[in-house]
């Protein structure tokens, strides 16, 4: 787990702005458990990570925010030098299928799921419709196409 502020203190669009809380759980702890404390620990960081990053932003100030967040990971790298987990030791595997093999039995699971495949579909679409819309505005936004393109009626037309 990440330090006091959660890796929330300035978020950011991506992996980066998510709370540093995901870690496997240990050999030692059973799954449903681990899990059940893995989510636990990631709402806490989603709900109280900004709300203390703000906080302490408004308190101390934005740079010693962001310094108290660095000294909040060195605190937690130092509080977890000592954590040893014994791991059990790899069992010899058998040839490996290849990468494009394993990838081709994933998409074709996916297709042929009926809750996978549809939803895969749709997501699709709508990502390539939008990223569609986004580049048409922010061209017209630059000024590289006329206004009249984002509302499809072309003046010369009617």
């Amino acid at each position: 787990m990440s330090g006091g502020l959660r890796g929330r203190l300035l978020p950011r669009r991506g992996h980066g702005g998510q709370p540093l809380v995901h870690s496997p759980p240990p050999a030692a702890a059973p799954a449903p458990e681990a899990s059940a404390k893995l989510a636990s620990a990631n709402t806490l960081a989603h709900i109280g990570g900004p709300a203390l990053a703000n906080g302490l932003i408004g308190v101390i100030g934005a740079a010693r925010a962001v310094a108290a967040d660095a000294v909040s990971y060195v605190v937690t790298a130092w509080c977890t030098l000592p954590i040893r987990i014994p791991e059990a030791a790899p069992s010899p595997r058998a040839e490996r299928p290849s990468l494009r093999s394993e990838i081709r039995a994933g998409l074709a699971y996916t297709w042929r799921h009926p809750l996978i495949g549809p939803l895969v579909t749709t997501n699709a679409i709508t990502s390539i419709a939008l990223t569609g819309t986004n580049a048409t505005r922010a061209r017209t936004a630059a000024g590289l196409l006329p206004s009249w393109s984002l509302s499809g009626q072309c003046p010369a037309v009617r």
